[in-house]
């Protein structure tokens, strides 16, 4: 009986030392298994990194330093160089700026164009130059002296209103800040949300003080901070750097030293007291205050009202019934052909439902 139960434990531990052999072995050749999968990875990704190193060393030794419209040199992108980062609704993108030059009486596109801009700062020229060389093809002269031109607030430079100038055209651009200074939105403000959709305030995200936080006391011709104190006139005359005159406010150091808003008032905590700039308010021959005295009449404000209803339908138009909200090709030619094409349909489409004879009134 004895040997019977030994004979049995014996086999048993035999079949557990098998098992535990299988399970080793089995065990080694999955790790084997992975220690290849891992080398393989490993040197696919070496090899995918490799080809990114070649690709851009390419790029590097067929392009040279990309300059921006500042004259310093931005970020170049190895897909399509040609491209631009631009602000948009939906965050950043990588991609090209489309305009178009619209007829007001049947929104004819009469000139479209793609830049790898993301600001239309200095875009108006080639956009007017554009437009001119088509109207003048077909029999017009002069085409676009005297015409009345509008353009949203992101047209506004010196650059593109001395290009208005130089081609006698009419135009209409305004400053970011021309909706304040209007009457008809004095009281904007009250229609405005006060709570966001967390049933919190809304709080101020400026972080130190402007200009429009300190308020002149006529009584003593002094500026007065947040914090009650005195600015007296340093300068009646002084010249910016980018020559804009302006009279120049001082705070006496003893006022900022020990301010309770100092954090909130000076940027460098080293600097000693406060120092402001109040510009005045016309600037005689500044192409710019002239747009500015421009657009805030009554007729500027009419005029340039109408400019929603012109130019606004025809990339609706051509964004959500022709489908176009997006460029799907590379390179600055072809963006153009498929952007220029797009307008062409548009246009079809304009003169199958208005006819052929049309009239340029303003655009």
């Amino acid at each position: 009986m004895e040997r019977h139960v030994f004979g049995f434990k014996e086999e048993a531990l035999k079949r557990k030392i098998k098992e535990t052999v299988r399970e080793h072995k089995a065990s080694d050749k999955k790790e084997f298994s992975k220690m290849v999968s891992d080398r393989q990875r490993r040197e696919k990704r070496i090899n995918q990194l490799k080809q990114k190193v070649d690709r851009i060393e390419k790029f590097l030794s067929e392009n040279g330093p990309k300059i921006g419209s500042r004259g310093k040199e931005i970020q170049s992108n190895v897909t399509d160089n040609e491209s631009a980062k631009m602000a948009t609704s939906h965050g950043v993108v990588q991609g090209y700026n489309a305009n178009a030059l619209v007829d007001e009486k049947h929104q004819i596109v009469i000139h479209g164009d793609a830049f790898g801009k993301g600001e239309d700062s200095s875009i108006m020229e080639p956009m007017l130059e554009g437009a001119k060389k088509k109207l003048e093809a077909v029999g017009w002269e002069e085409p676009l002296k005297n015409r009345t031109i509008s353009a949203d607030t992101g047209y506004y430079s010196v650059k593109n209103l001395e290009a208005c100038k130089e081609l006698e055209v009419d135009a209409y651009v305004p400053d970011p800040q021309f909706r304040k200074r209007d009457i008809r939105f004095a009281d904007a403000g009250r229609h405005r949300r006060s709570v966001d959709k967390r049933k919190v305030r809304y709080k101020s995200k400026k972080r130190w003080f402007s200009v429009e936080d300190f308020k002149l006391d006529d009584r003593t011709g002094k500026l007065i901070c947040p914090a009650g104190h005195g600015l007296y006139v340093k300068n009646r005359n002084f010249i910016t750097a980018d020559w804009h005159k302006a009279i120049a406010y001082q705070a006496p150091k003893t006022a900022c030293r020990g301010c309770r808003l100092r954090s909130k008032c000076l940027r460098n905590p080293n600097t000693v007291s406060r120092q402001v700039h109040v510009f005045y308010g016309k600037r005689p021959g500044i192409i710019t205050d002239e747009m500015k005295q421009k657009i805030d009449t009554a007729e500027g404000r009419r005029t340039y009202s109408k400019r929603l209803g012109i130019v606004e339908p025809v990339f609706g138009n051509i964004r959500s019934c022709k489908r176009m909200d997006r460029f799907t090709l590379r390179g600055k030619i072809k963006i153009k052909i498929q952007w220029i094409l797009y307008c062409l349909v548009h246009n079809i489409e304009k003169i199958c439902n208005f006819g052929k004879s049309y009239s340029i009134h303003g655009v």
